[in-house]
């Protein structure tokens, strides 16, 4: 089940990696919200995609 879990994370969740022109160093991470589909598909599996 972790495996599907892993493989529907990866189609449905996007996980962007950005920075700003103060500090281009800087990387700031951030993650879409799954569509009210997606999550409820999320719940029926027990996966967080956060921790996926």
């Amino acid at each position: 089940m972790a495996r599907v879990s892993a493989i529907f994370c990866s189609i449905c969740v996007a996980y962007n990696i950005t920075h700003t022109s103060l500090n281009p160093n800087a990387k700031i991470v951030i993650t879409t919200r799954p569509t009210p589909l997606q999550d409820k598909a999320f719940k029926l599996l027990a996966a967080n995609p956060a921790c996926i």
